[in-house]
């Protein structure tokens, strides 16, 4: 039964124990109100789920009429990883994310650059046979080639080319640390968002235990109907609670995985461990 069905056979049996001047207007009253405010929360509901729907067609690109009969399975939306290790996300964003890659590129652009402007202080000094055809006299004109060594050392060029590695590197150790804080703060509003979705599950699984116990004690007549049904409201009303944790939980999943550019999927990490200064490598775990 659901939560209005059951808030509406409380007003039905509050009702009747008015009219034999059981229960005040007031305890009629409450129960009414519960009852509107858990239609208005229907509809809402209704329009939340129509909402959510376009949108979803939106993103795949499709019309909204392309939806309709679809059956959408949430089963693995109530799956939730049972722990969150700190160290491999962390870990798995450096190695995957496309800002820290690019950034470590440009970087890694910047040195080499400055290795060549290093060279470049000890050029080559090639000696050797110059000729050229003259065209106005229709004669060869023979000379020596000869590479002079830069007398400055190339000191300009390489200065230049230092500090632009050190501004590379500044601003990928900034966007590190900017990845870095996101992450963990992702993290802890994950595991936060993971007690309170178990926490609900646990108090749910107690009110299933009570109306359960509380289904037994009503067909031996040792409660009333108005008492078992309020047993059951407030299982429904856990169960929505708990439902409203999960997704807590799922959004707040989400936001990990956005600020990780990845997947959520623990079990499937296996890094390479590669040389230093290689570019990173990531491969499936057989199953």
């Amino acid at each position: 039964m659901g939560r209005r069905d059951l808030q509406g056979e409380t007003v039905r049996i509050l009702e009747l124990q008015k009219a034999a001047g059981e229960v005040s207007a007031y305890d009629v009253t409450q129960a009414r109100v519960a009852l509107n405010n858990g239609r208005l929360a229907a509809i809402e509901a209704f329009r939340a789920s129509e909402d959510a729907r376009t949108r979803l067609a939106a993103a795949l690109g499709l019309p909204r009429k392309a939806l309709e009969g679809v059956k959408i399975s949430y089963d693995r939306f109530g799956r939730l990883e049972p722990d969150i290790p700190v160290a491999d996300t962390r870990r798995h964003a450096l190695l995957n994310r496309s800002d820290i890659l690019a950034s470590l590129s440009e970087y890694a652009a910047c040195e080499s650059a400055l290795r060549l402007e290093i060279a470049k202080q000890y050029p080559d000094i090639r000696i050797g046979p110059n000729y050229q055809l003259d065209q106005t006299d229709s004669k060869w004109m023979i000379g020596l080639a000869l590479d002079l060594p830069i007398l400055s050392r190339n000191k300009g060029p390489i200065a230049e080319a230092e500090a632009r590695r050190a501004e590379s590197a500044a601003r990928f150790l900034g966007l590190q640390s900017q990845v870095i804080g996101e992450l963990d703060a992702a993290v802890a509003a994950c595991r936060s968002a993971l007690q309170k979705s178990k926490a609900a599950d646990d108090l749910l699984a107690d009110l299933a235990k009570q109306e359960s116990t509380a289904g037994a004690r009503y067909s031996a007549g040792e409660i009333s109907r108005l008492e078992l049904l309020g047993i059951q409201i407030e299982l429904n009303s856990s169960a929505l609670a708990g439902l409203e944790a999960l997704v807590r939980a799922q959004e707040s999943v989400g936001r990990l995985e956005n600020a990780m550019q990845s997947p959520l999927d623990v079990k499937d990490w296996f890094f390479v461990k590669t040389p230093e200064g290689s570019g990173p490598e990531k491969e499936r775990k057989d199953d």
